[in-house]
Order: C-alpha cells, then structure tokens, then sequence
C-alpha cells in the first residue's frame, strides 16, 4: 500500500517498528546522493528505491535490511520460472522473519504481516501472547493455481514460465505451507474483497476471522487535468497497467483489440511481462507495451489516458481501478477483483474471458467519444469513498474489534 499501514498506524499513535527489505527513507544523506543523478538517466533500480520513503513515518521507527533486500532482488532476477519465484519467495519471506526475529517485538502488542512474510513471525509473537493480525493480499494460492492452470490449458506456450512447472500445486508447495501456516496463526485475517473471501473459504480456510477492509489511495497523486482531452487528438486512449501475465486476462484484452470495428484506439499496455515476446508480436502494430512504469510516473500516464481496462480473472482488490477512477478515468473490469466499479455507471462490469464484451465497450467509446462524460464524473464522485483516509478508519475499526473481543 506504498507504506499506507504503517502511516495510518503512525498517524493513530500506535506504530512501534516498520521493518522492511529496503528503504531510503531513514537514509537522507543516500536519498539526496540518488536525487542528484537526472531523472532521465536514472536506472530503473534506483527509480524504485526512491519510492520506497514515507516522510510521514519517523525514519527512527524503521529498520531496513537493505543490503539483503538488494541481494533478494538480484536473485529474484535470475530466478526462471514458477517453481524457481515460489521456491525464492518462501525463503526470502523466512529468512526476512528470522531478521526481525533477531531485533525483537519492543513494546508491540500486535504484529501485522502478509502474505509470504509472517509464518514464522506469528510463532514467535503467539508464545509472547501477542496478537497476530494478516493481510492477505490476493486470493488463496490454491485459488490462482486453478486459474493458472485452467489458462495454461486454454493458452498453450503464452506464458513459458508456466510450461516449467510439473503440477501447479506440487511446483508451488512451499508457499501453500506458508499461507496455510499464517492464516491458522493469525487471530484476524484481513481482506480487501469478497472475491479473496471467498476464494479462502472454497480453500478450506477457517472465514470466521476474516474482515473486508477495502483499499483507498492518495488523492494528492492521483487527480484528473481539466481540459486536457479537448487538446487531444480525436482518438480513445485505453490504459492497462499490471503485470502482464494469463492471470490477468491480458489475451482477452488482446483479442478485444483484435476484433474491434474501429480504428481510432490506441492501447498502453504497462507493466513486467511474464509472456512470449513472440506471441506478442502481432499485437504490436494496435498495442504499446511500456514495460514496467516507476511509480512515479504512474499519475500521469492514468491521466492520458479515455479508458482503464482490468480484465482480471482473479484480484485480491485491484488498487489500480481507484487509481484510474481517481482520475477521472471510466473502468472496464471484471466481477473479480474489489467491488469498487458501478456497472453503467462509471465503468462495466464484464464476464471473466469475455473479449466480445470489452472490444464492445471499446468501439461504443471509440464512436461515441461524448459518452464518457457522465461516466468522468461518476468516477471522480466514487473514487472519493476510496481515500487513504477511509481506508485508515476502515481498518482502524478491524483492529479494534478484535483487540476487544
């Protein structure tokens, strides 16, 4: 959440320690050592280091491991497959706790983790009596692994890491031990939609704890610019921005674009991608795929764009739709991920692998560019539910109820 929680934790008076892989934060003097390289020539490593700061938070309350949290991103570079990430990230996330572990709780009563990043962590505090509290960021692992293998299935050689797995569930193994081991140590488990609920509950996991705490974002970023579409060229700009892999829906967003009556759509597509450059070829000539965008930039690019499209076959929120809405940008998505976009209102809804209905949505706008008035507004007046701010009361309610129960 781009440092929201401990914010908000912070801001409420109850912040004991931030600890975290990387940070630059608590480090003015290399802060201002990076800022002096120019923008334009900066390595997309150090673009992202500098996101990782939140002046709102006391750099004497965080505690970085930088050094092996540059060691794990080199070696998550050369990881080549599924297995190879899954096998990374278990690792990664027990040798982070085992980091804390060393530094001690202080005075917290509560901890807060997620996913891949607190088995260990919840053992220890439960033997000190201390409350655990887990946020699950996206659906249950078994839950994804069906729908990578389903698509695996229906998309043979788009994603190659997926050709190197034996059997979903068996190349991913130590993760499911972790999810399973935080989720049955956690006295409240903390979701963001109905679709990760549900998800945990077809999984076989325990719901009675679970809590719906949907995200919110920071407003001051993410806003709209008056009038810049009436000096635009009279053509539909449409914006993906996520990792572009299977699950994602990214082939049914591409047969949309193939299947369109119009001419007059342009498309972004931004984000790591996970699938074949040759595969993708084709799409080249209707399709600009930016690579990952430093978050930095990301306002900016929400705000040049007519369109959001999120073909999500499974989200735990999808943070990106309050984004673009923020922004003034109508959202095309799917019922799963967060129930943020009101059908016909500022946005569709559309079924999962469905690319009839988004090309459909697509040629209405690109012919009827004056449609999406109404639906600006309707954005603007729904993103204002989804601030940081009702996030932080949100959540704040969560923890206190189960710290009273």
């Amino acid at each position: 959440m781009h440092y929201a929680v401990p914010r908000i934790f912070e801001e409420a008076g109850l912040l004991e320690r931030l600890y975290t892989d990387a940070y630059v934060g608590n480090k003015p003097w290399l802060e201002t050592s990076l800022r002096t390289i120019p923008q334009f020539i900066r390595p997309r490593i150090i673009e992202r280091w500098l996101g990782r700061t939140e002046p709102r938070v006391p750099p004497g309350k965080v505690t970085s491991f930088d050094l092996f949290g540059l060691l794990g991103s080199v070696a998550y570079a050369r990881t080549g497959d599924e297995k190879s990430r899954g096998d990374f990230f278990a690792k990664h996330g027990r040798a982070f706790n085992r980091r804390i572990l060393a530094c001690g709780f202080g005075r917290a009563d509560t901890v807060w983790g997620f996913t891949g990043g607190a088995a260990e962590l919840f053992r220890a505090a439960k033997r000190h009596g201390i409350t655990c509290i887990f946020e699950q960021t996206g659906c249950s692992r078994a839950h994804r692994e069906l729908l990578r293998s389903e698509e695996n299935a229906r998309w043979p050689g788009w994603q190659p890491d997926l050709d190197a797995e034996q059997t979903g569930r068996e190349s991913l193994r130590p993760l499911f031990v972790l999810e399973r081991e935080e989720i049955e140590h956690a006295d409240q488990v903390i979701v963001a939609s109905d679709f990760t609920r549900r998800s945990l509950a077809t999984s076989g996991y325990r719901t009675d704890n679970v809590v719906e705490v949907p995200y919110g974002i920071d407003h001051a970023r993410f806003f709209p610019v008056a009038n810049v579409r009436s000096i635009r060229p009279k053509r539909l700009t449409v914006l993906y921005a996520g990792n572009v892999e299977l699950v994602k829906g990214i082939p049914y967003l591409l047969q949309a674009i193939g299947r369109l009556d119009s001419n007059n759509v342009d498309v972004l597509i931004a984000g790591p991608t996970n699938l074949s450059h040759d595969l993708l070829k084709p799409f080249q000539n209707r399709v600009r795929f930016l690579g990952p965008v430093p978050r930095q930039r990301m306002p900016d690019l929400f705000r040049s764009a007519d369109l959001f499209v999120l073909p999500t076959l499974g989200e735990g929120f999808g943070v990106v739709q309050i984004e673009a809405l923020a922004s003034g940008v109508p959202v095309i998505t799917t019922p799963n991920c967060g129930a943020v976009v009101r059908d016909g209102i500022d946005g569709h809804i559309v079924p999962i692998r469905d690319a009839d209905a988004i090309a459909h949505w697509l040629d209405h706008y690109a012919s009827n560019p004056a449609a999406l008035a109404p639906l600006r507004a309707n954005a603007l007046e729904r993103a204002a539910s989804y601030t940081v701010e009702a996030y932080g009361q949100r959540l704040l309610a969560a923890i206190g109820a189960v710290k009273s129960a």
